[in-house]
């Protein structure tokens, strides 16, 4: 019972009208080329424009925000040069530390060299987990 019209009201019927008119109709069709936008741009004030809204980031609320900004200072900081040279300069002292053991070598080059080669390793692994909570497993991995 439709209260409004105090009639009786079926619902799947009126629906069914309201289909066939509305098949009926003649399509609109709208054409639209964005010629008047066109002529107003600015191509210089539209790529500064840009620029500002690529700089802009949207974080998310809570602790999630509060990860993801550490995570994105931790990416820049990963990139960075210094970082790069740095883990380069770790991999050349590495291959000379490697390169000093030999057999037949004393007491003191060995312990010199196992002490270094641990240090190292334990470069090599904070930098491993560093760019893993970087950029993620999924893109550390595919990388």
């Amino acid at each position: 019972m439709d209260y409004f019209l105090e009639r009786e009201f079926d619902g799947k019927t009126q629906i069914s009208i309201a289909k066939a008119q509305a098949n009926k109709r003649a399509k609109d069709v709208i054409e639209w080329s964005g010629q008047e936008v066109l002529s107003k741009l600015d191509p210089y004030k539209a790529r500064i424009g840009i620029n500002m809204l690529n700089n802009v980031r949207v974080w998310p609320y809570a602790v999630h925000g509060i990860g993801k900004k550490m995570r994105v200072a931790l990416r820049y900081f990963m990139n960075s040069p210094i970082v790069e040279h740095g883990m380069t300069l770790c991999v050349l002292g590495n291959t000379i530390v490697l390169s000093l053991d030999y057999y037949g070598a004393s007491e003191a080059i060995v312990n010199a060299c196992s002490i270094a080669n641990t240090i190292f390793t334990l470069i090599f692994a904070t930098e491993m987990f560093s760019r893993i909570i970087a950029i993620g497993p999924d893109k550390w991995l595919s990388d």
